[in-house]
């Protein structure tokens, strides 16, 4: 098994296609060779994978990896579903035809044409179950009529479209247990980036927006996957950047606009940040 980091996706779609299900469409559980996401079009059906049961109304979205005992259950009337079999990485791209699943008793381990264990995102060693992702539905359309159609550059307009959509489900996976929603950290990183130039601290974001201050640093990190902190210098620092660019005020200047104590302290972490000092690189921005 490959182990590796989310960072490093370059999803392979293999395979896209509709299949609608009715009541007597008749399917036995199976295991797949590279990685399944169905997507729910229409109606209601019933998905299994590695032992639960899911329910999959308009919307729904179910991503799992390659080696998952699945099952397509016969729907009460029908449901169609858009269905993706595809790879993390473009390392087996070379494989361009359809795998199909194997039947439990003839599948093996080495049927498996990609093992990758995330580091970052263990959930996706699971099957991940997904509800009323109704925002996703013109990405998925976009990704079949891509396949359909192949024209000139397709598979890397897929990927880059498979990833968004995979972007979006390792955020909502790691959002899920954040009680207080979307909404309420979007209000505090947009105040940061509004109040850049203060001192910032999870002490005053908590009073701001009545947290304790833990729970501020929390929500951060789990949101953005940096420690405060470091969230907030990246903020300066890249404003710092767009202010050195313009070349309108001194260096002193720009490290007060910036919220920084002195001229010293912003230089060795702009240091840290770029590799060079912000004289450095207002430097190599005046050479011709």
């Amino acid at each position: 098994m490959k182990k590796t980091t989310f960072a490093h996706i370059y999803p392979y779609v293999r395979y896209a296609r509709q299949m609608r299900v009715g009541k007597n469409t008749p399917l036995s559980p199976t295991v797949p060779c590279d990685n399944r996401l169905f997507y729910t079009l229409e109606g209601v059906g019933r998905l299994e994978a590695d032992g639960t049961s899911y329910e999959m109304t308009k919307g729904d979205l179910i991503l799992f990896s390659a080696g998952t005992k699945y099952r397509i259950c016969p729907a009460e009337e029908s449901v169609t579903y858009l269905i993706l079999n595809f790879d993390y990485t473009s390392e087996h791209s070379s494989i361009t035809t359809p795998i199909p699943p194997k039947s439990i008793n003839a599948f093996r381990e080495n049927d498996i044409i990609e093992e990758i264990f995330f580091d970052d995102i263990p959930e996706l060693s699971l099957p991940v179950y997904l509800r009323k992702r109704l925002d996703v539905l013109d990405k998925m359309l976009e990704i079949e009529k891509e396949y359909s159609r192949k024209i000139l550059h397709f598979e890397t307009k897929i990927s880059n479209v498979l990833s968004e959509i995979l972007i979006d489900c390792v955020r909502e996976i790691k959002l899920q247990t954040v009680s207080d929603g979307y909404e309420i950290i979007d209000e505090i990183l947009q105040f940061i980036h509004d109040n850049y130039d203060k001192k910032l601290t999870n002490v005053l974001l908590g009073k701001k927006f009545s947290f304790h201050p833990n729970y501020i640093s929390y929500l951060i990190k789990r949101y953005t996957g940096k420690p405060l902190h470091k969230y907030i210098l990246n903020v300066k620092i890249s404003h710092a950047i767009a202010l050195l660019d313009e070349g309108r005020l001194s260096i002193g200047e720009i490290s007060n606009h910036c919220g920084f104590c002195d001229i010293y302290y912003f230089s060795r972490l702009f240091k840290q940040y770029m590799g060079i000092s912000p004289l450095e690189y207002r430097g190599k921005k005046n050479i011709k």
